[in-house]
């Protein structure tokens, strides 16, 4: 097998994408670019942002951000703490459940519909995601942005046909970009069915999203097949067919397939259980892995389990490669994983688009 991409937010920020510490101010300001509608989705979003002000200064400080804002997944866990006391037994959580305990005891959450929180976020982040996936494809391909084309294309050439790209990123920028160079298809490319009576076809590339995307979308939590929002608008290319009736944001049905939360597992989810089979599978079988952008959060116990497991059990590992600009923490957990695998990893003191102009 060909070499696996491990995508964070650094990935997608020369596409205007915000990073972790970036988000909060970004859901802000889509907020604010829609506050003259009166709909559910401003009267949810409101709902979430203010819930997030009042808890921020109970946050533990190890919980703040270095720009002084909080980390939104820790508070976006504090409902599953609250209503599903869940977390993994098998996994070193303590810290993170602390953390959680700690916010819980210094404030009354039992005023807040945590529910209607969680929810007025994912229907934030879909908007916000959606709205941003639009402003770059028409960007990309309807201007003469030089950096932005030259990024592009040299990340579309480094990818090649029988990779695979495990991302944490709601965004769309890898299936607009692999799309346009024919290196992708989303029947089969997202690693699970549509809703569609299509067949499942192949995809040079496989684009595996662990933790949802911001175009997906179900009706009942259990579903087996997935709907895509806004298809014809972002995938013109794949199908002639008129899209279905408008099924909403991937907030509005069952699970979002937005898991915002440390605490969830995003496998509970039937029809993300086999993405997550097929992102441990493709670590076994890589001949390559490159980290890009991708912290690997210390609270972010599940995608560790995933990776420990999988790259350990690798017996035809070449390299793995880190990617992680100049953020010492980062590369340090990384090193921790990967302690005992085959392969040390090596570190790369560049940023993403400093790697792929260097390849």
């Amino acid at each position: 097998m060909g070499t696996v991409y491990i995508l964070g937010a650094g990935a997608s920020f020369f596409a205007g994408f915000p990073l972790g510490k970036q988000l909060l101010p970004f859901l802000r300001s889509e907020l604010a670019a829609n506050s003259h509608r009166k709909d559910r989705f401003t009267d949810l979003a409101k709902y979430t942002l203010s819930f997030i002000e009042k808890v921020k200064d109970a946050v533990p400080g190890r919980r703040v951000l270095d720009n002084g804002e909080p980390d939104l997944e820790f508070i976006l866990s504090l409902a599953d703490r609250i209503n599903e006391n869940q977390y993994d037994e098998g996994t070193d959580s303590s810290t993170l459940i602390d953390d959680l305990d700690a916010t819980i005891n210094k404030i009354d959450l039992s005023i807040w519909d945590l529910s209607r929180v969680s929810l007025g976020f994912r229907m934030l982040v879909a908007e916000a995601f959606q709205s941003k996936s639009l402003e770059f494809l028409n960007k990309k391909f309807r201007s003469k942005d030089e950096n932005l084309n030259a990024i592009s294309g040299e990340w579309t050439d480094l990818v090649s046909p029988g990779d695979v790209l495990i991302t944490f990123n709601w965004d769309l920028v890898n299936e607009i970009l692999l799309l346009r160079a024919n290196k992708w298809s989303y029947q089969g490319g997202y690693g699970m069915p549509g809703h569609s009576n299509e067949a499942l076809g192949e995809s040079p590339v496989m684009i595996l999203k662990l933790h949802g995307s911001c175009n997906w979308a179900l009706r009942h939590e259990q579903d087996q097949s997935l709907y895509i929002d806004y298809k014809a608008l972002f995938f013109d290319q794949m199908t002639a067919e008129e899209d279905p009736a408008p099924v909403g944001s991937s907030a509005d049905f069952g699970s979002s397939l937005i898991v915002p939360s440390y605490l969830k597992d995003p496998s509970s989810v039937s029809i993300l259980r086999g993405v997550w089979e097929s992102a441990g599978d493709a670590l076994r079988r890589a001949n390559n892995i490159i980290v890009l952008g991708y912290s690997l959060p210390d609270a972010d116990l599940h995608s560790q389990k995933l990776f420990r497991k999988a790259i350990r059990q690798n017996t035809s590992l070449a390299s793995i490669g880190l990617v992680l600009g100049t953020n010492s923490e980062s590369y340090e957990r990384w090193g921790a994983l990967c302690s005992d695998c085959r392969k040390a990893p090596a570190r790369t003191q560049l940023n993403f688009e400093s790697f792929i102009a260097a390849h």
